[in-house]
């Protein structure tokens, strides 16, 4: 059965980050099937089977919008709230994640 994750990361553009997160995380991720552009701004919904991997999905995320052409500062992340709620955490320096399992 696939499931969805809704990823949003401020500062993503859809238009010119989505083909290089896209392409990471079906390569490195075989149980990710398919990541999707939401119509909610810098949102990208991820279709998975089997177990999440939230923290490693958000890690190649930070790594490819922190890597792209013009990015100047280097970008960390942290998702230490529970997965099962909607979360939302990061550090003073860097992207800030909303997670949400979807429905």
């Amino acid at each position: 059965m696939q499931r969805l994750y809704e990823i949003t990361i401020p500062g993503l553009s859809i238009k010119s980050d989505l083909p290089a997160i896209r392409r990471r995380l079906l390569a490195a991720f075989p149980q990710v099937v398919e990541v999707l552009a939401m119509t909610t701004p810098a949102t990208v919904l991820v279709v998975y089977h089997g177990e999440d991997e939230i923290d490693a999905w958000c890690d190649e995320l930070n790594d490819a919008v922190a890597t792209r052409p013009g990015r100047c500062t280097p970008r960390t992340r942290s998702c230490d709230q529970p997965r099962s709620q909607s979360a939302s955490s990061g550090s003073s320096t860097g992207n800030v994640f909303s997670l949400r399992a979807a429905s």
